[in-house]
């Protein structure tokens, strides 16, 4: 049986191939950078609740107590109830080192706490009252902004123009001009400047002052600061000589 090939198709492939063959446009590729660096208004507290035991069972009721315990003291310092959140409840066997041996010590239940407070005052009081629950570790304190997306939309929008201004410059230094935008895409890799460069590498804030159980809470524990939000673009215009 033969194949017929239509000849619609024929022009068509025809037609790709050469102009696969055809010098691409003049272009000019830039890249553009833009900051904006905001002042927090949101706090985001990670918790960790864990309680060890030789009784599973004991275990458990006691890990229940200990996390209703914190709920309680949370709401009771202003908290949001429905900013809390609980994740990752699990309890396993607890296996220790001991004399270059891998022994089992029992049973350990954890769970996850989270939460959101826009109150950036209430730094002090909660971190004090965790540090007196011995099974509640603070695993980070990282700041956010509740306008945050509009934040970045204004970064994107700064960072676009800057790239145009750029090939603007460049184009008009080699005597032509930019035309109709050719590419436009952002940088992830340079762009998430929220969390990621606020925060090291754990997550936690760098700038959060911290002070010992047996220190007077000082006039200002925390230090906020600004948060960079930093959005990085490429785009290429098309590169037209000037008559």
């Amino acid at each position: 049986m033969k194949h017929i090939i239509p000849a619609t198709f024929v022009t068509a492939l025809l037609t790709l191939t050469a102009w696969a063959d055809e010098p691409p446009f003049p272009r000019v590729e830039v890249y553009g950078t833009a900051i904006t660096e905001v002042v927090p208004d949101q706090m985001v507290w990670s918790l960790r609740v864990e309680n060890k035991g030789a009784v599973l069972k004991t275990v458990a009721s006691e890990h229940t107590k200990s996390v209703q315990q914190v709920l309680k003291f949370l709401r009771e310092s202003k908290v949001d109830a429905k900013a809390l959140q609980t994740s990752r409840m699990q309890f396993a066997e607890n296996w220790e080192y001991r004399s270059s041996s891998r022994v089992r010590e029992g049973y350990v239940a954890s769970t996850q706490l989270s939460f959101k407070t826009t109150d950036l005052e209430l730094y002090t009081n909660l971190w004090l009252g965790l540090a007196e629950m011995p099974v509640v570790s603070v695993e980070s304190v990282t700041y956010d902004h509740t306008r945050r997306i509009e934040f970045q939309n204004q970064t994107r929008e700064k960072a676009i123009k800057a790239a145009k201004e750029k090939a603007t410059v460049s184009a008009k230094t080699l005597g032509a001009k930019v035309g109709a935008p050719l590419l436009l895409e952002e940088d992830l890799s340079a762009s998430e400047g929220w969390q990621m460069n606020y925060a090291n590498a754990n997550g936690v804030v760098q700038n959060i002052r911290t002070f010992g159980a047996d220190d007077r809470p000082p006039q200002e524990a925390l230090a906020p600061g600004t948060i960079p939000i930093r959005i990085r673009v490429k785009a290429a215009f098309q590169l037209i000589a000037e008559k």
